[in-house]
């Protein structure tokens, strides 16, 4: 085959590449091609062989031209492995958001701050009594645990140790420990009394002797120690109370904060 002949089988691969002709056009060419090569070779022995070493090379040719593209590469497929391992390495992160926290950078900052501590004096019995009480309270937005202590008794309550409890056990960059409420004095109460979180509506109808829907029922007992995390994080309620009995006696509560000024 000439190379005028090879430049014409290149063109006509390229045609097919590019779709102007199709599959069935290139081969019919192409044989029209081998046919003219081999009209060409002379009954030498010699010339013979030349043309089939030049028929095998244009085979050859035609074969790399035709499968050598679809063959993958190895840098493809090295690129295709490293995408399918960074996309498993994202769904665990995803899976497990523990992951993703680098060792460390804790950039928390958690101090400690008193929200509410409030003695009041309710006396029950009657409509014309005091009977019921709230005190207003802000939870900031960066808090990230809050607590709750309350007794009901005869005087009032100086000292819950609350407070110095939850400031001994702070750690400014870890918080504090899970099981912190077992390690704060239980205060000691005498009376039970209803304690309740109202939002600013409901304390409203509350004070006034109306129907009233709590946004949470603390307790019914004479004392009390609490974490409200989960129940509210933040924004301003009320704590309400109210005496049952015929009785003078003190409501005494503190409300303690965990925030992360960092946050």
């Amino acid at each position: 085959m000439t190379p005028k002949q090879i430049e014409e089988l290149q063109k006509l691969k390229q045609l097919l590449d590019s779709g102007v002709i199709n599959q069935q056009e290139f081969e019919s060419e192409k044989q029209k091609l081998l046919n003219e090569t081999n009209s060409n070779v002379s009954n030498s022995p010699k010339k013979f062989i030349i043309s089939c070493v030049s028929t095998v090379a244009i085979l050859t040719l035609i074969m790399i031209m035709l499968y050598g593209n679809n063959a993958p590469k190895e840098s493809e497929n090295s690129e295709i492995s490293q995408e399918a391992v960074n996309q498993n390495e994202n769904e665990e992160n995803c899976n497990n958001p523990g992951n993703n926290q680098q060792p460390g950078n804790n950039n928390h900052h958690y101090v400690l701050t008193n929200i509410l501590k409030e003695n009041a004096e309710l006396i029950g019995g009657g409509v014309f009594l005091k009977d019921r009480t709230s005190y207003e309270f802000i939870l900031p937005e960066n808090t990230s645990r809050w607590f709750l202590e309350f007794c009901f008794g005869q005087v009032p309550y100086s000292e819950f140790g609350m407070y110095n409890t939850l400031n001994e056990n702070l750690d400014t960059k870890e918080g504090l420990p899970d099981d912190i409420l077992s390690k704060i004095p239980q205060p000691q109460g005498k009376i039970k009394c209803t304690v309740m979180i109202l939002d600013e509506e409901n304390n409203r109808k509350f004070i006034n002797l109306q129907p009233f829907e709590p946004l949470y029922n603390v307790s019914y007992e004479p004392q009390g120690l609490f974490e409200l995390t989960s129940v509210l994080r933040s924004g301003k309620y009320y704590l309400a109370m109210r005496n049952s009995v015929s009785k003078r006696y003190y409501f005494n509560s503190e409300i303690v904060a965990i925030i992360d000024k960092n946050n």
